[in-house]
């Protein structure tokens, strides 16, 4: 199945290439789907130090951390 025409895919490569300091990051997502309906709950937990803390203060982690993890 084809997503993206050739041209998209030159722009988005062309401005990823011509930045010193550019990042990119792709991810397959074809075996994640979003809403939806689960057997079971599952939950996960992630470090607080994993975050930088402009995030942390921006969504007051710190309150919702509970032994240094936070559960999304």
């Amino acid at each position: 199945m084809r997503t993206a025409d050739l041209t998209s895919s030159k722009i988005l490569w062309n401005s990823i290439i011509s930045r010193e300091d550019a990042r990119f990051m792709a991810l397959d997502v074809r075996n994640f789907y979003l809403e939806t309906p689960m057997d079971r709950y599952e939950y996960m937990k992630m470090p607080l130090s994993l975050f930088l803390q402009h995030t942390i203060d921006q969504y007051g982690l710190t309150t919702r951390a509970k032994g240094g993890f936070v559960y999304p």
